[in-house]
């Protein structure tokens, strides 16, 4: 916050017809002392630098007259001067600048003094007074530039407190005090308002800690999250096709069942067909001549009309073979001629028609297997 003076620049400023002071700004000294012979312009600086900044608070218009360059005004008596200070704080530079011209209306001689101008790092700034109170302000000049010859006058023509009070006064001592005073207690305000501002800034040290660690739980959660919905989807889909396995293998049992029960029918049908071809087998040997012939015509006209079931009776007609050459008589009385030959002239047209049927009695055959 250190405002430095880096330059001063007067131009027809009473003595200075056109000249540029540097400040050494390379040093850690605090103070820097202008000196010279009596006569020489110390003076000159130090009201040039009040008049640029303060104007009529540091030198009245009636009185700057007297601050023209004398030489030069008898050559131009509307002469113009100036002064500019340049400054510098935390690596901004400040040029402030303030012109005056001395008008001359018959008798009347006037300064028309025109408005500082300052600038900041070369761009123009507004509201000049303001900024020129923020950087260096009127009630502090007196702590900021002072004359030593004053002091040394002072300190020289009498030695009495009056003259201590008055050094103290000129230096601004007890203003200084004062003004160490206020700044202690101040900086014991400051250190208890650092302390407190040292708590919240833990405070809330730990709040965003716990509101760091709040948001990286939440992004664990959420890519949990996101990993549980995709776990969810691959598992409907999963259970989708379990589903229609399900089905499928629940088709298939209904269709085992069915040729479970298909197969229990066959397996019936072929022992109701056995014990049927058995009882018929026993009915045929048991049964009276007439009952044969009657028999076989029958036989005949359904291996005519179905010749699957005539394959199946094929062997029947065996057994009425066996019968008719069989000595035995099984009805009680023997055949006679004419009713042997009729026999076997059927059993014979019978055959024929059997073995025209093998094909087919084959192809029956293999679904009940």
């Amino acid at each position: 916050m250190a405002l430095k003076l880096r330059s001063i620049r007067l131009k027809n400023w009473k003595c200075y017809k056109n000249e540029e002071i540097p400040f050494n700004l390379n040093t850690d000294k605090q103070i820097w002392i202008v000196f010279g012979q009596n006569g020489f312009g110390k003076t000159s600086i130090l009201e040039a630098i009040q008049w640029c900044l303060y104007g009529a608070k540091a030198i009245s218009d009636s009185k700057l007259l007297d601050h023209f360059n004398r030489v030069i005004v008898k050559q131009n008596p509307n002469l113009e001067m100036s002064v500019e200070l340049v400054f510098e704080r935390n690596g901004d530079i400040y040029n402030i600048s303030r012109v005056a011209k001395r008008e001359k209306q018959s008798k009347t001689v006037r300064a028309k003094v025109e408005l500082p101008v300052i600038n900041k790092n070369g761009k123009n700034i507004r509201d000049v007074s303001e900024k020129i109170e923020e950087l260096l302000p009127n009630s502090c000049k007196e702590f900021f530039f002072f004359d030593g010859v004053e002091i040394k006058r002072y300190a020289q023509r009498i030695h009495t407190k009056e003259t201590h009070k008055a050094i103290e006064r000129i230096l601004g001592i007890t203003e200084l005090l004062n003004l160490r005073h206020d700044v202690k207690i101040t900086r014991k305000k400051l250190d208890r308002k650092f302390d407190e501002v040292d708590s919240v800034n833990e405070s809330l040290r730990q709040v965003k800690q716990k509101l760091r660690e709040i948001q990286e739980n939440i992004e664990v959660k959420t890519a949990q999250l996101e990993e549980a919905k995709l776990d969810e989807k691959n598992a409907i889909k999963e259970l989708e096709e379990t589903t229609e396995e399900a089905n499928k293998i629940e088709e298939l049992q209904n269709k085992l069942e069915q040729l479970k029960d298909l197969e229990r029918n066959q397996a019936i049908s072929k022992e109701n067909l056995k014990k049927a071809t058995e009882k018929l087998e026993s009915g045929l040997r048991q049964a009276p001549i007439p009952l044969l012939i009657e028999f076989v015509r029958e036989v005949a006209d359904d291996m005519q009309s179905t010749a699957i079931t005539t394959a199946r009776r094929s062997g029947s007609v065996k057994l009425l073979r066996e019968l008719l050459e069989d000595k035995t008589c099984v009805c009680g009385r023997c055949i006679d001629e004419d009713s042997r030959q009729f026999i076997i002239k059927e059993i014979e047209s019978l055959e024929s028609g059997v073995s025209s049927t093998q094909e087919v009695v084959c192809q029956d055959e293999l679904p009940n297997n």
